[in-house]
């Protein structure tokens, strides 16, 4: 089961949420982190990147996009609407586009994505509810969507994307999953999920865990003996 770091972007900045808006990531001395550099330190060949500027402003950060792909292969969730979005996203080096259930105002616009790009990942968003501007989608639960489009050309990977349970710290339902890996190739979780679940996801099928990338920073730190760590402490203060 892989883990892939995720980061979010907003205005060529990381961006996180604190009390319930976005914030620019800092140093301890009070720097931007950036993105290329983070991106550039953290293990893997993959990134999960959420571009909050082209799910909010339908104006992704292409330049910063491109930047961070002569590094990584990215997986790029931008709130892409259609496929002219998408050929774009692509176009500014994206490996995968992301089309998630938040911005589908069709399930034809997914359908013709799929039709057009083999580098497709389906995304149900999911917050007591599928959340999606298309009302028929929105009524749905979880099976009769998968259902709905498993069956399209190449779409042999999807993400379960629950936002509540990330927000609330809930544990996210892993009998869904289970199911879910009847009917998709691949998938993938970007969930609250404890070390506790995680052999039930691999014997499941689960592919993998989109985990913020902060937490695998803090996985992958290097240990220090205790009087190195006082000494960092220290010279940070």
């Amino acid at each position: 089961m892989k883990f892939i770091p995720a980061i979010s972007i907003m205005h060529k900045h990381i961006a996180v949420v604190e009390h319930g808006r976005y914030e620019y990531l800092r140093t301890q001395e009070g720097l931007l982190r950036s993105p290329v550099n983070v991106v550039q330190e953290l293990p893997g060949d993959e990134i999960f990147l959420f571009d909050i500027d082209g799910m909010e402003r339908s104006s992704p950060n292409l330049g910063t996009i491109k930047k961070i792909a002569a590094y990584k292969d990215i997986w790029l969730d931008a709130g892409t609407e259609d496929v002219h979005d998408m050929m774009d996203l692509f176009v500014n080096d994206a490996e995968y586009v992301v089309i998630g259930t938040k911005s589908l105002h069709s399930l034809d616009v997914l359908e013709e994505a799929a039709e057009l790009s083999d580098k497709i990942i389906f995304s149900i968003d999911y917050d007591d509810g599928i959340i999606s501007p298309d009302y028929d989608v929105s009524k749905m639960n979880i099976e009769q969507l998968a259902e709905a489009v498993r069956k399209f050309k190449d779409l042999d990977t999807m993400i379960f994307m629950d936002l509540g349970s990330h927000r609330n710290k809930t544990p996210v339902d892993l009998n869904v999953i289970a199911g879910l890996t009847k009917l998709f190739k691949n998938v993938y979780v970007s969930a609250h999920v404890i070390p506790d679940d995680y052999s039930f996801l691999e014997e499941a099928g689960v592919a993998g865990l989109i985990r913020d990338f902060r937490s695998i920073e803090k996985i992958n730190a290097p240990e220090m003996p205790d009087e190195e760590q006082e000494v960092a402490i220290i010279e940070r203060n």
